[in-house]
Formats: structure tokens, sequence, C-alpha cells
């Protein structure tokens, strides 16, 4: 036999989390809290504009304290580090995060198109839509080609600093913090 919670009659439970404090809408739900008054007040001394004040890279050019093409090349450096493979966002380092290649019975809707296209083989139907829609002209990299190019890159733009400056250049382009 279960054990039943026998009610008094009068007495009903206030089943639920009791309401939390804050300002309201109408409708009666609460309002979201503003931002940490802290981070504005800091925000504001770096900058007028609190929105140019996100990372240090932005406040520098905001400042004047760095030209636009050495902000480009600080920005340019940080993508060319994710572009390498390092600090992948959304997925373990070690995840495998390959897409497998579609096969001719993975393409049920274009093959059911009874089209032109759906008699092409996969590569072919790729390599139109490749030339069609890629803007440079330039063949499509794999993903290993692009990141093994970013790679080179990466690591010439290291070789270029002095231990030090490759430290604080990271920290301040990659990691975001402020010298």
């Amino acid at each position: 036999m279960s054990k039943q919670k026998i009610r008094i009659a009068g007495h009903r439970s206030k089943g639920g989390r009791k309401k939390q404090d804050g300002e309201r809408y109408p409708s009666g739900r609460l309002k979201p809290i503003g931002p940490n008054q802290l981070v504005v007040d800091r925000r504001k001394a770096m900058c007028d504009d609190i929105t140019k004040a996100t990372n240090p890279l932005d406040v520098a050019l905001y400042r004047g304290w760095l030209d636009p093409a050495d902000y480009d090349t600080g920005r340019t450096y940080a993508r060319l580090h994710h572009a390498a493979g390092f600090g992948h966002r959304g997925a373990a380092a070690g995840a495998n995060m390959e897409v497998p290649k579609p096969t001719e019975t993975s393409l049920d809707v274009t093959l059911d198109a009874r089209s032109y296209f759906s008699s092409l083989p996969h590569a072919e139907v790729a390599a139109l839509w490749d030339s069609v829609f890629n803007d440079d002209g330039q063949p499509v990299k794999t993903p290993e080609e692009g990141a093994t190019e970013a790679m080179v890159k990466w690591k010439a733009a290291n070789a270029a600093m002095t231990a030090f400056e490759r430290a604080e250049v990271s920290s301040v382009c990659i990691d975001d913090s402020f010298p």
C-alpha cells in the first residue's frame, strides 16, 4: 500500500518555488536584470561608446592607438589561429567532426526530381555548384588543406616574433585579454 497525504479542508498546498523579487512587465513576467554596472563603468572609462570596449583590439582602434592596418593584422592573427585548428569552440578537441561524403543513394531528393542533374554523379553536381558559387574562381579547398595553409601562415607569423611578443600578441588578439 502506498501512503497518501490526507488533505485537511481549507489547507491548500502553495506548490512551486517562491516568486522572485524584481521589476515586472504588465503581464507579470519578470524583467531581465540589466547590465552589471561595474562592467559598464569600466567600459566607459576605456571608451565613450561601451560597445567599442568589448575587446582590447577594438579599444585600441577606437582610441587611435592602432591604425586600421594593425587592427586588421591582429584580427587576421586570431583568425589564422582558429583556422589552423587551435581553440575550436563548441566541440571537444578530440571529437570527430567529419561529415560523411554523400552517396548516390543518399541523394533521394535529387534522384526523384527526374531532372538532368539527377542523372549526374554527385561529384559532377558538386563541381558545377562550386564553379557557379565560388567567388574567387579558385578551386575549393578541403578543410584539411585550409587548416594546413592556415597553420603555415600562423607559424610564419610566430617565427617573426620573440617569445615575449608572441605571448603578448596571443594574449591580446586570441584571448582578448587587456594588457
